[in-house]
């Protein structure tokens, strides 16, 4: 094929991949009915994130920067654990359409983002048109990257641009636009799952001195510079792993069995009927991510055969990312004893190197398959399409794959017993084998949800809207984390701020160690330690049955603030609960007795050992309305006199604005003497408060809450989150913008003065 037949097709290709995505996603948002998050997986409970999105601007309007809102599984913050896009500036945007257009927008722009880059990304490495359409087709249409994209969009969609910008610095002409894409790309990517980007920046400087041509290590080089720059542009991840880490659920360690058991990937065992059937659709989603394609397998040989040494290698290194993504045990024994890699949690990230390295090393084996045209590798081929289309016929029964496969399957013997002898069929069957195999199914339609099943219950909103307190609330389903309508992060489902819609099982679904604790109290077996300390299981959707809710359960209730519950689908009848009324088999009930979110108390203790603080709270005789058990060394006298009145004037998250108002103490009193306001919100190194200009010290209350001690007067207090990394890492972004600006404004200037200079005078 000579360069103009192949522009020619390479348009034609990019122009398909385009018109494919607009007729996929236009159609149904044009009526206005519900369309796939991504062409394979419709997410439903995605959904019911969205109005997480305005917590963006809930933040600004608080005058807090959202991307440092913490988030503690592996000590790592909400900013780096997916799905993170609700906090992307981008969301500012999308928040002006409805909920769910905005999503399938985001997707659709994405889709046609991500084909073109990385097909780009695949033409640096000098692989031709068809070569690189595979790579296209077994990445971005197969179902790992589907899967992933419905879960974590923002990431996925700026991988395949990443690797343009990677593979262009070391295979092509070094330009400024890489280097600036790459710093960019790279560094958003840090602020959506930082973890992610460990795995896929360790492949990317494990493969690059063999993909770099000339000047290898000189191109490493500046490919390492790039992404120091990207490092210094988002580096607040990194920040906030060191300042939270601590406070983590991990920060005490893991055993080996949550070690293990926290990747989420199935086992070999597990994943044999992936591979004997390959109908994943049949599967669960996480059997569907594990399948990726018997075709793109046989490329793969192909492509480690016509890289030789190299290719082995490579093939060797991404088994070894495939193993640890499934918690292989050999593999993570070892490894369990590295710090860095103890501290990762999600080992299913590191799929993300093993998919896109079997992608690129297939379309490596396209080459060697359409260069060569050997009867091997054709009636390797032809055995593969005849174990599927027979899997398809006993498990599926999917007609339209099975057509399919059959003219893949008649194309190539065609070609095997020479009956057609057009080149161009080679190229048309591996295409068609590839669509058949994987991305058929990546794309095909799913099964819609009913769209008042994914809707907030405007009786939940009527319910809450009446609530004039902060106080929480729990939701209570029989059909746990499954119900759409009452979950255990229905409290990300509501307006952020609405009084009333802040549920102690909902904004920190995983949280700290002591607030992990404190969950255990009520839901027992949420969290589990082995005898040194160590974390040795967390259910990460804890949840109580009804039938389970008794009067023993107040207490702790009443210390997390709850003053409503909602469950769906059984009825409560415990003594100090009050029944509110019904909506259908969602029921509302409210605690006869509460503790407020803010409250003065009259009494403070003072301790060394936090875990001393825990049993005494824990404790049934202990009142949290008279005394607050402090921690931190005081450096004030605690009054026993708690008459002042405090009133709340704003409330955003992140945010508070209190009146205060409070009598000068009892006579005798000594000057040092200071009231001392509870705020029933969660302790995290970052909380400042405020009266008038003059900065407050805040102590750590009831261990897992906050406390600040107060003068008489009348004033007003604001209490925000505000940490220090906040301004370090907006600092580092500053700089590393500030950089890049300078340097372009440098190359433009310079440019305008050459063509003045190539002006006749």
């Amino acid at each position: 094929m000579d360069s103009v037949q192949e522009k020619k097709l390479e348009q034609i290709l990019l122009g398909g991949w385009i018109v494919f995505c607009l007729a996929y996603y236009l159609p149904p948002m044009l009526r206005g009915n519900l369309c796939p998050t991504s062409p394979v997986w419709f997410f439903e409970r995605q959904l019911q994130w969205f109005p997480f999105r305005n917590f963006f601007r809930y933040c600004f309007s608080a005058g807090i920067f959202p991307a440092w809102c913490p988030h503690f599984y592996a000590g790592f913050p909400l900013l780096a654990y997916p799905p993170n896009f609700w906090y992307f500036p981008g969301n500012f945007i999308l928040q002006y359409f409805n909920n769910y257009l905005a999503f399938f927008i985001l997707h659709l722009i994405g889709f046609l983002i991500v084909g073109p880059f990385f097909y780009l990304a695949l033409r640096n490495l000098s692989l031709g048109v068809v070569s690189s359409s595979f790579g296209v087709l077994s990445f971005i249409g197969g179902l790992y990257f589907n899967i992933q994209a419905g879960y974590d969009p923002y990431a996925m969609f700026i991988y395949p641009v990443i690797l343009w910008a990677v593979t262009g610095i070391l295979r092509e002409q070094i330009k400024l636009s890489y280097l600036v894409l790459l710093w960019g790309a790279l560094g958003l990517n840090f602020g959506f799952d930082i973890e992610q980007d460990f795995y896929f920046l360790s492949a990317v400087f494990l493969f690059a001195p063999f993909l770099a041509k000339p000047d290898k290590w000189k191109r490493v080089l500046i490919l390492g510079i790039g992404v120091g720059f990207a490092i210094l542009f988002e580096l607040s991840p990194l920040i906030n792993l060191a300042a939270y880490s601590h406070q983590s659920i991990r920060s005490a360690g893991i055993t080996f069995r949550n070690y293990i058991g926290s990747g989420g990937a199935p086992d070999f065992k597990m994943l044999l009927p992936v591979f004997l059937f390959p109908s994943p659709d049949k599967f669960g989603v996480l059997y569907q991510s594990f399948y990726p394609g018997l075709v793109c397998l046989l490329m793969v040989f192909l492509g480690a055969k016509r890289l030789g040494w190299k290719g082995f290698l490579s093939f060797l290194v991404l088994i070894f990312f495939g193993l640890y993504a499934i918690n292989w045990g050999p593999l993570c024994k070892f490894l369990f004893h590295i710090p860095v890699v103890n501290k990762l949690a999600l080992h299913y990230s590191s799929a993300l190197v093993f998919y896109l390295g079997l992608s690129v090393l297939g379309s490596f084996g396209v080459e060697e398959f359409l260069e060569k045209r050997t009867k091997g590798s054709l009636s390797a081929l032809v055995i593969i399409i005849l174990f599927i289309l027979v899997s398809v016929f006993i498990v599926s029964r999917d007609w339209v794959r099975f057509i399919g496969l059959l003219i893949v399957l008649g194309i190539a013997l065609g070609l095997l017993f020479r009956r057609l002898k057009k080149e161009w069929l080679w190229q048309v069957l591996v295409m068609l084998a590839v669509v058949f195999d994987v991305s058929y199914l990546a794309f095909k339609l799913q099964p819609r949800a009913r769209k008042n099943e994914l809707e907030d219950s405007s009786a939940v909103l009527n319910f809450l809207r009446q609530e004039r307190n902060l106080v929480r609330f729990l939701p209570l389903s029989r059909h746990l984390h499954e119900d759409t309508l009452v979950h255990p992060l229905v409290g990300m489902n509501l307006p952020l701020d609405l009084p009333g819609t802040h549920s102690p099982l909902g904004y920190w679904r995983m949280p700290t160690l002591r607030l992990a604790k404190l969950l255990n109290l009520i839901s027992p077996g949420y969290l589990k330690l082995d005898s040194s300390g160590k974390l040795d299981f967390l259910d990460p959707d804890p949840t109580r049955d009804p039938k389970e809710i008794d009067e023993s359960d107040l207490f702790y209730l009443r210390l997390f603030n709850v003053g409503n519950i909602i469950v769906r689908g059984a009825k409560l009848d415990v003594e100090g609960i009050d029944f509110l009324g019904s909506v259908g088999d969602i029921h509302f009930y409210r605690l006869k007795e509460t503790m407020p979110r803010y409250y003065l108390v009259s009494e403070i203790k003072e301790f060394t050992e936090p875990e001393k603080i825990l049993e005494l709270i824990a404790q049934k005789g202990f009142d949290p309305l008279k005394t607050a058990l402090v921690e931190n060394k005081l450096n004030f006298v605690s009054s026993d006199y708690n008459a002042g009145r405090v009133f709340l004037k704003k409330y955003l998250p992140g945010k508070w604005e209190l009146g205060l108002d409070l009598p000068e103490m009892k006579p005798g009193a000594k000057s040092a003497a200071r009231y001392f306001l509870v705020i029933g919100e969660s302790y995290v190194p970052g909380w400042r408060a405020f009266s008038g200009k003059k900065e407050l010290r805040v102590y750590r209350a009831n261990y897992g809450f906050f406390g600040v001690p107060l003068k008489p007067g009348i004033y007003d207090l604001k209490i925000v989150y505000r940490p220090f990394q906040t301004r370090i890492g907006l600092w580092s972004g500053f700089a590393s913008i500030s950089f890049w600006l300078v340097i372009g404004i440098g190359f433009l200037i310079n440019s305008y003065w050459a063509k003045k200079r190539l002006e006749p005078s």
